[in-house]
């Protein structure tokens, strides 16, 4: 379980996040979602320490954030963040294989757990010696998540991990990530701005504004019972999407 508590992040004197209070279920899929520049993406670098919180706390099962060794904490979470983030000198293997070696895991281990990503995001085996250019917007998301789930981490992070596909590939990678994160049983954070893409994907849904907590639930929660006018302007901007 990931749990902020009174987390404040600022900016050049302006606040990203601002006293947020936030519980993150173990073996669930929560989803960030509300507008650009509400804090959403803000709140993954806290919990992966690419950022460090003003003031707050951050817990994983209990342990302050700060007095946990911040290499072994990296292991224990997969990353993928918005058009993937692979290594365009680097081919598709050697992208994969990165984070393994950094850790001293042998040879054998690592093409062991390739071939079995293969298997679960459905990718060939003869992609593995191309380079990211010559893959589709899809291909390389599916090699992004292969990269994060190589150390088999206990957290899966993923920013806006759709948001650059085109709407064909897109519904046909969200149909594959569900059964993955179901399958898996991972504990994912999730951003977007799509709502429809939010209620597909999530057991609970946070919607942000101005760097704070608007509402928090279920999906069925924030779509019959919006708290204020705010949710209720943003359910009914997406609404034809939704529905």
């Amino acid at each position: 379980m990931i749990q902020l508590e009174e987390v404040t992040k600022n900016y050049s004197g302006k606040s990203a996040v601002k006293n947020i209070n936030a519980v993150f279920e173990k073996s669930q899929t929560t989803v960030l979602i509300g507008p650009s520049g509400c804090g959403k993406s803000t709140i993954l670098k806290l919990i992966t320490c690419l950022v460090n919180a003003d003031s707050g706390t951050i817990k994983i099962d209990g342990e302050n954030l700060i007095t946990i060794n911040l290499r072994d904490f990296r292991r224990s979470i997969g990353y993928v963040i918005q058009e993937g983030g692979l290594f365009d000198h680097l081919s598709i293997e050697d992208n994969l294989k990165l984070a393994s070696q950094n850790f001293y895991i042998n040879e054998e281990t690592i093409n062991d757990r390739i071939e079995q990503l293969l298997a679960l995001t459905k990718i060939e085996n003869g992609q593995l010696q191309k380079f990211p250019s010559q893959l589709s917007g899809g291909q390389r998301q599916r090699i992004s998540l292969m990269r994060a789930l190589m150390l088999d981490p206990e957290i899966l992070l993923l920013d806006e991990p759709l948001g650059a596909l085109d709407p064909l590939i897109r519904f046909e990678l969200q149909t594959d990530l569900k059964e993955i994160f179901t399958e898996l049983n991972k504990t994912v954070v999730m951003v977007t701005h799509d709502l429809s893409e939010a209620v597909y994907f999530a057991d609970k849904i946070i919607l942000m504004k101005d760097g704070e907590i608007v509402q928090s639930g279920s999906p069925e929660e924030l779509l019959k019972n919006p708290t204020n006018r705010f949710v209720q302007k943003f359910i009914t901007a997406q609404r034809s999407h939704v529905e």
